[in-house]
């Protein structure tokens, strides 16, 4: 074999391991940048399809990252914490440990599995809720959150009951055994509380809320906004009011002001006083705003 061919040959197979090289360094840098969003949101590519995976790599989590760091910046109530490690403490209970702190507590197994998925805990496939646990919320995609009804009355209690899905789960009449509670286990109420900031969090991303520069503006141009939305945009807000995130509640009506709310909706809660879980000794009225 003359000493070209035997040139050409290993020009060809040293391209060829350079060539494989070249796509696994790729593939490896890819999957270590995108690794971050992985871990903490717990999403494996078993769980969502490619675009899903791309949006929740670096559509969703990174926009509700921004939102969390300004409304750090701008309201007292949020935490110091970084979104990555809020998502990371969302977790902090199990299911059982939340149970049996609710025993001697008048509630439902229902309600008490609700209280335990409010304050992060997984609950079990035997209960019929949209999402298990907080964080499962937070990772679903807009799509979903477009399209299912079932899900904001159990994410955003209040004493409202819902006219489409778990009707049972309110405060209502429970109120009293609510504020015993909270008072009773205060980690746990500031736990809750955590768990709605993310979620307040979550549903601005939805929304299309964005940080630009100083400011946090609506972009409903960009998403196909229901009249559903105006409904749950109150109910969000008086869940808020609810647990005794007044600042945060105030914020959001500001930011509500300049988008794409229909303050008819708040019809629908001005005739129902705020039953204020954890008293912060202000005037809820909705119509000052």
């Amino acid at each position: 074999m003359s000493d070209l061919k035997i040139f050409c040959i290993w020009n060809k197979r040293i391209f060829s391991v350079l060539t494989i090289g070249a796509f696994l360094f790729s593939f490896w840098t890819i999957s270590a940048k995108a690794e971050p969003y992985l871990s903490v949101l717990d999403v494996s590519s078993a769980d969502y399809c490619d675009n899903d995976i791309e949006q929740i790599r670096f559509g969703i989590y990174k926009e509700c990252s921004k939102l969390w760091t300004k409304l750090s910046d701008d309201c007292s109530e949020f935490s110091n914490i970084s979104y990555e490690d809020a998502l990371k403490q969302a977790c902090a209970y199990d299911y059982r440990s939340i149970i049996d702190q609710l025993k001697g507590y008048n509630f439902t197994p229902k309600e008490k599995a609700w209280i335990a998925l409010l304050s992060g805990a997984e609950i079990p496939e035997s209960f019929d809720f949209r999402y298990k646990s907080c964080r499962e919320f937070c990772k679903d995609s807009d799509d979903n959150l477009e399209n299912f009804h079932d899900y904001i009355q159990v994410i955003f209690p209040s004493e409202q009951a819902s006219a489409y899905a778990n009707s049972d789960l309110f405060i209502g009449s429970r109120c009293d055994e609510w504020k015993q509670f909270l008072d009773d286990h205060p980690e746990i109420c500031n736990q809750i509380q955590l768990n709605m900031k993310l979620n307040f969090v979550r549903m601005l991303e939805f929304w299309k809320f964005r940080v630009k520069g100083s400011l946090v503006e609506a972009h409903p141009e960009q998403q196909n906004f229901h009249n559903h939305n105006n409904k749950r945009v109150t109910r969000v807000a008086h869940a808020l009011l609810v647990f005794g995130l007044t600042k945060m509640n105030k914020k959001f009506i500001n930011m509500l002001k300049q988008g794409y709310f229909a303050h008819s909706s708040l019809g629908c809660w001005e005739s129902n006083p705020v039953c204020v879980l954890i008293d912060k000794n202000i005037d809820y009225n909705f119509e000052k705003y």
